[in-house]
């Protein structure tokens, strides 16, 4: 993909914000909303893989959460080359991870503040029977209002979807593990979950980082 093509006929690409190997993200241009969006495109490798399903079912299961701590869905579909896309709203700001190397240690409030905001975003789909994933990689800061930061999570894993009831996994998600291990419970990684006290390990790797 390059600056200029468009997507499924109306996501005009207008800039890279982040690539990587397995996918890049542009800004692009909704010629049917007239608004400016974020384009998630994976690599024709990822795209191959049965396990990319998983992200496009991610990317559908939040976007019915309603959630501000999660970044708005709008579409999802293929390219012409057979590579998977997910189209977000646009948040202004950079990663957390992006956030940590270029400032360093956050200050108490603020690092108290993004972490809180994390934990009710774990929260909210926990209640929906969502066992999400999340890293700093994944995690939008936006401080355009430095008394009132906010953090948003981009990009999800769903390991598994848990019954709301007993907190017992019911189907599992086959989408892999990236940045997201090294922030996951390791009782998760036995295929074990132990509801709310899992994701306070991950929100409180988070926060130790």
């Amino acid at each position: 993909m390059e600056i200029g093509d468009v997507i499924d006929g109306r996501y005009h690409l207008v800039r890279v914000i982040a690539d990587g190997e397995l996918s890049t993200v542009y800004e692009a241009e909704d010629s049917r909303s007239e608004r400016r969006v974020a384009v998630k495109v994976l690599s024709k490798a990822l795209s191959a893989l049965p396990a990319s399903a998983g992200l496009v079912e991610a990317a559908r299961a939040t976007s019915t959460l309603g959630n501000p701590c999660f970044v708005e869905v709008l579409d999802h579909g293929k390219t012409e080359e057979e590579r998977l896309f997910v189209v977000t709203g646009l948040v202004p700001g950079a990663s957390l991870k992006e956030l940590l190397k270029t400032r360093g240690s956050l200050d108490p409030g603020l690092a108290l503040s993004l972490t809180a905001q994390l934990a009710e975003a774990l929260a909210a789909a926990r209640d929906e029977g969502l066992d999400v994933l999340i890293s700093p990689d994944h995690v939008l800061v936006d401080l355009s209002d430095e008394e009132s930061p906010r953090a948003r999570v981009q990009t999800v894993e769903i390991s598994r979807v848990v019954d709301v009831d007993t907190g017992r996994p019911s189907i599992t998600q086959a989408t892999g593990l990236g940045p997201e291990l090294f922030y996951t419970a390791p009782e998760r990684l036995t295929g074990e979950d132990r509801g709310a006290r899992s994701d306070l390990y991950t929100v409180g790797v988070v926060l130790f980082e």
